[in-house]
């Protein structure tokens, strides 16, 4: 630990902080990495977490992620586990193979039933990706857990909308927050000649910036996948071409989203944030107003999509409002 660095962009003065902490011995019992999504903070508590434990196995006892199949497509844990490149142990709730966005009381139950099982004298830790997504009886359950841990077991945990949680939970948490690249981050990265950036031209530098709105992950990925960046740039052109289209044209359109997973709607929509956004910095004042409605129009869609409403009639009240 004492001369680990995390290697990815972004939060540096953050991070250092933390892993200090934990050089001094200082490690709090649970810590909460709260900040925009897309922004490293699974990656870099991933990594941490087995600095920590010196893990040198693929598989380690010691190092648990608490989840459902919230990615929809995955069929196994495990194939999440190799998207995510991740190395921890994860629970499969048994009742549920279908893929779900929440965290049940399950999840939490099955966690505290291995943690207690597992006795010996090593420390454990257990890491939970977006808390927020934890249904309340498994919030109470988790406070429960969070109160009477076993012995040597700390809790690494992110959020991308802390006023979802608890505030018990967080009351109990030690609060770390990153934030998005800032525009000079990300010039001077681009700019690096060590990061093998030299392909992209002036105009594609803007564009990876503005595509990757900040966010280290996608940043990140962008700058190394030329085929990832190209996909985006792609996306970025047809949210360009929606408001174009006719009133029937943008109807079909809405009808052939509704049978794509809710993932890549919500990341189109994120897009079309983005978009709007970006004009809302260009356009004269006596337009800002049908900008700003869209943006309200967009944010509300993405909430009633998390809430499971109907995809189709969602997506056409959209894009017919554009």
């Amino acid at each position: 630990m004492e001369n680990y660095t995390d290697e990815h962009l972004g939060n540096f003065t953050t991070k250092q902080r933390i892993i200090n902490s934990i050089i001094q011995k200082n490690m709090p019992h649970a810590l909460l990495i709260s900040g925009p999504k897309n922004t490293g903070k699974y990656n870099f508590l991933h990594t941490l977490a087995t600095k920590i434990l010196n893990n040198k196995n693929p598989i380690s006892p010691y190092l648990v992620t608490v989840d459902e199949l919230y990615k929809e497509g995955v069929n196994s844990l495990e194939e999440i586990s190799a998207q995510n490149n991740s190395s921890f142990n994860q629970f499969e709730r048994k009742k549920q193979k279908k893929k779900s966005d929440k965290i049940g009381v399950e999840d939490i139950e099955a966690a505290t039933k291995y943690l207690y099982e597992t006795i010996d004298g090593d420390a454990k830790i257990v890491i939970i990706r977006d808390i927020e997504r934890m249904t309340i009886p498994a919030s109470n359950k988790f406070l429960k857990l969070l109160e009477e841990p076993p012995q040597k077991t700390f809790f690494f945990l992110t959020t991308s909308t802390p006023l979802k949680i608890l505030a018990t939970i967080i009351s109990r948490c030690r609060t770390e927050n990153f934030s998005l690249l800032s525009q000079k981050e990300m010039e001077e990265t681009l700019n690096d000649s060590e990061k093998n950036t030299e392909f992209y031209s002036e105009n594609e530098k803007k564009m990876l910036m503005l595509l990757s709105a900040g966010k280290s992950e996608l940043f990140e990925k962008m700058q190394n996948n030329e085929e990832f960046f190209t996909e985006k740039k792609e996306k970025y052109k047809e949210v360009l071409e929606l408001e174009k289209m006719t009133n029937l044209e943008k109807m079909q359109k809405a009808e052939t989203f509704a049978k794509i997973n809710i993932t890549e709607i919500l990341d189109f929509l994120e897009l079309l944030l983005l978009v709007k956004r970006e004009n809302l910095q260009n356009v004269k004042n006596r337009e800002n107003s049908k900008t700003l409605e869209i943006l309200e129009k967009t944010d509300e869609a993405i909430i009633l999509l998390q809430q499971n409403a109907n995809k189709r009639l969602v997506l056409e009240n959209l894009f017919l409002s554009l």
